[in-house]
């Protein structure tokens, strides 16, 4: 399904459903005729392009919220993009320029919910940005949302053409909520910075984690680490009200892509709340993070936090203090 102008439907713009596999929505949109080329501007419903009982579909080059050029909003999508019931090994974006989906302009840029939408991969997108990249078109609420139980979702990669940009929402970068929503891997990303990682492009947060599950925030090897810089709030917020076992480790939090840390987030970098079990770096080769130029680097706080490690990291230059363990927090370690 190529270059259409899909806007003001109740239900979904474009869908695909039971039992369909194989299909692709969008192309290269720097190919063909319009200033969308082969990809579709999709507008004014309630789900833009939603896919459910389905499996092994790509969606990409399209310009979900966008008007047909990406430069500006073009009708609100409640959800840009919804991936739900039994959807599997769906793939929204690409590897190039011409076939990242632009997803700005909604109530929520992508959603990933229940607890069959498995193995479904997020690559290469700008969300919450212009075409460019270096420009907000905010979707209101939150730019990705993976919830009611999703698992074994990949956001992200470890290559240049796998980051999404996912920068300049009003809401969360990125949101993983419900307890059995659990092994989403976010890597390799820039959240809350241009597309080049050297300016502020800020979300109000980086990412939340609200569930008690595991979940990884980006890794150990090269490129699996994210930049998490520039929001106006947090980078990260955990608050999981049990135990959660997320692990993040290998990121840069508060600084540029070139490494200076110059674009802090506001509050924290990472802030921990009622969190259990919650791994921030480790002792292992690439699993510290970089934080540096937040407010605080570390903030651990509230009664329920507890058993969290804080090991093998790197911060510095945050304008109050490094790590900070307050507010009844009790049994976490610091290494």
């Amino acid at each position: 399904v190529m270059g259409l102008q899909v806007r003001n439907f109740n239900g979904n713009g474009i869908r695909i459903g039971y039992p369909s596999q194989y299909n692709q929505i969008g192309g290269d949109h720097t190919l063909g005729s319009g200033p969308s080329g082969q990809g579709n501007v999709v507008n004014g419903s309630s789900v833009g392009i939603s896919a459910g009982w389905c499996s092994h579909n790509t969606i990409k080059g399209n310009f979900v919220g966008t008007n047909p050029g990406g430069t500006a909003a073009g009708g609100v999508n409640h959800f840009g993009i919804g991936i739900g019931n039994d959807a599997t090994y769906t793939q929204i974006g690409g590897l190039t320029p011409g076939e990242r989906n632009i997803i700005s302009g909604n109530d929520i840029g992508i959603d990933i919910a229940d607890h069959t939408a498995q193995w479904n991969r997020i690559i290469g997108n700008y969300i919450g940005t212009d075409i460019s990249g270096n420009n907000a078109i905010p979707n209101l609420f939150n730019g990705v949302v993976i919830e009611v139980g999703a698992r074994n979702n990949t956001v992200g990669g470890v290559t240049p053409a796998e980051r999404n940009v996912i920068s300049g929402n009003a809401g969360t970068g990125l949101v993983l909520t419900d307890a059995p929503s659990f092994q989403n891997t976010v890597i390799g990303n820039y959240i809350g910075v241009n597309a080049a990682g050297s300016t502020a492009l800020p979300n109000k947060a980086g990412i939340s984690i609200f569930t008690t599950a595991f979940n990884r925030i980006g890794g150990s090897q090269p490129g699996e680490g994210n930049l998490i810089s520039g929001n106006l709030e947090k980078g990260i917020e955990i608050a999981s009200l049990g135990r959660s076992d997320t692990i993040v480790i290998g990121n840069r939090i508060g600084l540029d892509a070139s490494g200076a840390p110059t674009l802090g987030n506001t509050f924290s970098g990472i802030n921990i709340q009622f969190g259990k079990h919650i791994f921030i770096g480790g002792l292992g080769p690439g699993e510290g993070n970089h934080l540096a130029g937040n407010g605080v680097g570390v903030s651990i706080c509230k009664s329920g936090s507890v058993n969290n490690w804080v090991a093998g990291n790197l911060i510095s230059d945050n304008a109050w203090m490094g790590v900070q363990i307050q507010d009844h927090a009790s049994r976490t370690v610091v290494v």
